[in-house]
């Protein structure tokens, strides 16, 4: 049997490294924290640290390491972690350039900051809802556009790096993931087709970004 596994997931996989890990917003809404789980499986001699608000579900798994606070308000010193992940979270906040900064604040220099979250340029994000919606405004098509009812914007890509290099930032891996293809079996969409300018126009982006 074919077993689907996200091209976002598999960046994820591929690109978190560390001795100490710190993955925000973690538990997420779905039923199971999988990218917070392939991490930790993917870094096994490491101290992955998973934070999120939604205490019921943090108690819940009782993952080790897991730990209820805010990302905006870290109980972690500066300077102290290898690598931070954002995983799908900048989208559900409004002051997401003060979480960046919280972000970089406990990063050691030459840690990693890991963003990923929906592209607005996504090839079927744009043409479906944007560019040939006949009425872009309507309520339907905001709903469908944003998918979850807790996603208040998408940040396109440029203003996304442009905040990360003055945090200090060097953007290391610029890419996008899960480029959707209508009308073409699940076996093949989103395939992991890895090569300008198809690299621009996936539904998420994702950015390893290095503290100078």
């Amino acid at each position: 049997m074919f077993s689907y596994v996200s091209p976002r997931l598999s960046w994820l996989r591929k690109n978190v490294r560390g001795k100490i890990i710190l993955d925000i917003g973690f538990v997420g809404a779905y039923e199971t924290p999988s990218a917070h789980l392939a991490v930790r499986q993917e870094n096994p001699g490491s101290t992955v640290v998973g934070i999120d608000i939604v205490r019921k579900k943090v108690l819940h798994y009782e993952i080790p390491g897991s730990i209820v606070g805010s990302g905006f308000l870290l109980p972690i010193k500066p300077n102290a972690v290898d690598t931070v992940v954002l995983g799908e979270i900048l989208e559900h906040v409004s002051n997401w350039n003060d979480l960046l900064e919280e972000s970089v604040r406990v990063l050691r220099k030459n840690g990693a900051l890991i963003v990923t979250t929906p592209n607005p340029f996504g090839v079927f994000r744009f043409l479906r809802y944007w560019l040939l919606a006949p009425n872009p405004q309507n309520a339907k098509n905001l709903k469908s556009y944003f998918g979850a009812s807790d996603h208040m914007h998408f940040i396109e890509p440029l203003s996304l790096l442009r905040a990360l290099t003055k945090l200090n930032l060097k953007p290391a891996v610029i890419t996008t993931t899960n480029l959707s293809v209508p009308y073409i079996p699940k076996l093949f969409k989103d395939p992991d087709w890895s090569f300008w300018p198809l690299t621009r126009l996936g539904t998420y982006t994702c950015i390893k970004a290095v503290k100078r």
